[in-house]
């Protein structure tokens, strides 16, 4: 009774001390906050001399804060300093933390995190929840003033929604990221970046292996589903050719930039901006530290097809990347058979064996590295002959090719731009849409309904209109469970997008293909803006954010992660005709 007791009062006096922080009373924050915490004080003083439990360590947390705030901003009389309320980015970020504590306080005494335990953490749920952690942390973090260059200059809800766009590696912004930002600002937004491209689970099952320490049979089921393994014993293996690949392609990258930034910036600003956009890109964010992203450096080859090849790499996807790896080494091993066979040792026959069974090239990866160089090749020709005397006027044709290329890539999920898309030709806009809603690859770091997903349901529209009960390819084929799949993530991407460029019409207005074109952008991850991003109303900046993070976590890992599970109906009914077209 007391513990139910004391979760009311909290719960109920820490939802008037929110009334009254949005509200801005000074009397009311300062009587909510010690109605708040003597209550509590109260509560636990009753569980120590019933001798029911020691003082809850969420507890302790919520009143040392409390003291540090009345230690810095309190008076003698008591109360808080009404100065504090006048420092707009001083109250913002003591106004998130105490919601942070006090959300947490809840989370961890009100028993849902030992319910959820209790039915089972399911894989999609750790994801999605991992992401919602990292967004918050970010979003405190860039709150500070150590990570602003101006003191005020980011409020809550830009913070939020830079920490949304980083960790959804998607690369809309509101604010300048080199100008705004400080330096500490922008590697906590490299960080999120990496972490976000990534996943905290892939970093957080690296850790456990670096220590010395297995994977539980939860964590082990939440890796294999994020990553895509094909067995648990995967797992590891996996984690480690990502890391080593994505450090790999980021150390090329960053010192490929390094060279062509170092002939316009000091050697050590320009190592920085090398590593800064070379983690940008392979992770597809589309963050740069130029107000104009790329456009000062569409004449720099080696900038652009740098920063282009990182973004394919990041794109294709790490099951790809693996296969080709034991593909092309596999195809080495064929043509240099000189090793006698009893010179082989143990681990040369493990690596033999990985080259057997990993060392073909998989019916996905086919699909995958088909529809990407098909895509790129056909948003380049496009945008090459629809810009031609457009935005890419005045350029070498060399350069227009290049440009044209560089644009192309970048639209499937990147985000850095060599175009202004704010003065573009609406046919430019509506194919850099098609090529943004369809994205990346499964298990990339980009977003968008997926170039498999893509592949399929035009697939089996092909294979319905021909009237054939299989859907093959390549002398494979394909499970009738990923036909639905493709056409369920389709509907659904299709339909959330639809309700976020409404409800954007209704709080912004006008502006009808560019507001479409954020939406898709943001769905897609994508990052790429006509430049209205920063004039957005509030509620259409909460719109894009929610778009952000629906489109990096997916449709299904959404919808099983908030609980809506997949149900197995063995019953059949008795079949009749529907009359369809």
């Amino acid at each position: 009774m007391v513990r139910l007791l004391r979760w009311f009062w909290v719960a109920c006096w820490g939802g008037l001390l929110v009334w009254a922080f949005w509200r801005r009373e000074l009397s009311s924050i300062h009587f909510f906050w010690q109605g708040l915490t003597w209550g509590l004080v109260g509560f636990e003083i009753i569980g120590l001399v019933k001798k029911e439990r020691y003082v809850a360590f969420s507890s302790l947390v919520f009143l040392l804060w409390t003291l540090f705030v009345y230690l810095i901003y309190g008076k003698p009389g008591g109360g808080i300093e009404k100065s504090f309320l006048t420092n707009g980015d001083t109250y913002n970020l003591l106004v998130v933390l105490t919601s942070s504590f006090w959300v947490i306080w809840l989370f961890r005494n009100s028993g849902l995190l030992r319910w959820i335990s209790r039915m089972g953490w399911q894989p999609y749920m750790v994801i999605v929840f991992s992401f919602v952690v990292l967004i918050w942390i970010g979003t405190v973090l860039l709150m500070f003033p150590f990570s602003q260059s101006v003191r005020g200059q980011v409020s809550f809800l830009d913070a939020l929604f830079t920490a949304t766009s980083a960790v959804c590696v998607t690369g809309l912004t509101v604010l300048d990221t080199g100008r705004d930002f400080s330096l500490a600002g922008q590697l906590v937004i490299l960080g999120l970046i990496q972490f976000g491209g990534l996943g905290l689970m892939v970093f957080a099952g690296a850790f456990a292996f670096m220590m010395g320490r297995g994977l539980s049979l939860q964590s082990g089921a939440t890796l294999t589903s994020a990553l895509g393994a094909p067995s648990f014993r995967e797992v590891r293996r996996m984690i480690k050719s990502i890391l080593l690949f994505t450090l790999w392609w980021e150390f090329v990258g960053a010192m490929l930039l390094f060279l062509a930034f170092s002939k316009e910036f000091p050697w050590f600003q320009a190592l920085y901006y090398g590593l800064f956009h070379s983690v940008s890109a392979f992770c597809n964010a589309g963050f740069s530290l130029f107000s104009d992203s790329l456009v000062g450096f569409r004449g720099n080859t080696l900038v652009l097809l740098t920063v282009a090849f990182l973004i394919i790499f990041g794109g294709l996807g790490f099951l790809v990347m693996r296969n080709l790896w034991w593909f092309f080494r596999r195809s080495l091993r064929m043509k240099n058979k000189r090793k006698r066979k009893e010179n082989v040792s143990s681990a040369e026959e493990e690596k033999i064996r990985m080259m057997e069974n990993e060392g073909y090239l998989r019916l996905h990866s086919r699909i995958v590295l088909g529809m990407t160089v098909f895509l790129i090749v056909v948003g380049m020709v496009g945008i090459l002959v629809f810009e031609y005397h457009g935005q890419l006027a005045g350029l070498s044709f060399s350069e227009k090719v290049l440009n044209a290329f560089f644009s192309s890539v970048t639209a499937r999920t990147a985000g850095f731009n060599t175009i202004d898309y704010g003065k573009a030709r609406p046919i430019t806009l509506f194919l850099t849409m098609i090529l943004m809603f369809i994205g990346a690859s499964p298990g990339s770091t980009g977003g968008g309904i997926k170039t498999t997903t893509a592949f399929l349901i035009f697939l089996n529209t092909y294979h319905v209109l021909r009237e054939t009960l299989r859907v093959s390819v390549g002398e494979r084929d394909v499970p009738f469970e990923n036909i639905r799949k493709a056409y369920l993530i389709f509907v659904m991407s299709f339909l959330w997008v639809l309700l976020a460029f409404g409800v954007l019409l209704v709080f912004q207005g006008g502006m009808f293909e560019r507001l479409l074109f954020e939406v898709i952008s943001a769905f897609g991850t994508v990052g790429l803006s006509t430049g209205i991003t920063s004039s957005l109303s509030s509620p259409a900046k909460v719109v894009l954010i929610f778009t952000m993070f629906f489109g990096r976590v997916g449709p299904l890992a959404l919808f099983y992660g908030i609980g809506i599970s997949a149900q197995r109906v063995f019953v059949r009914y008795i079949q009749e005709d529907v009359m369809v077209g």
